[in-house]
């Protein structure tokens, strides 16, 4: 079931993980996926790392490229979304 949402008020946030050949060494990658809960818009992010300056980073990236919820859903966005307003 699709969870219905108005234009800027929700956005959700998850990590991947994938080993990629870079220069020669089998590296894990992570991807940081947002997308905007109305237009389905997806921000992607690849990363060395899941440390916490790595996620809020990403996360206030995302959201300067799109509009900021104004209603936030789950821990991880609530923290990112304060944090991007601080950065």
């Amino acid at each position: 079931m699709r969870y219905e949402t108005g234009p800027g008020e929700q956005t959700q946030a998850d990590f991947g993980e994938k080993k990629v050949w870079i220069g020669g060494a089998l590296v894990r990658v992570f991807s940081l996926v947002a997308v905007l809960g109305f237009s389905r818009r997806i921000f992607v992010r690849a990363m060395l790392s899941q440390r916490q300056g790595e996620w809020l980073s990403g996360l206030a990236e995302a959201f300067r490229r799109a509009e900021k919820p104004k209603r936030k859903l789950g821990g991880l966005v609530h923290s990112a979304h304060a944090a991007a307003d601080i950065l």
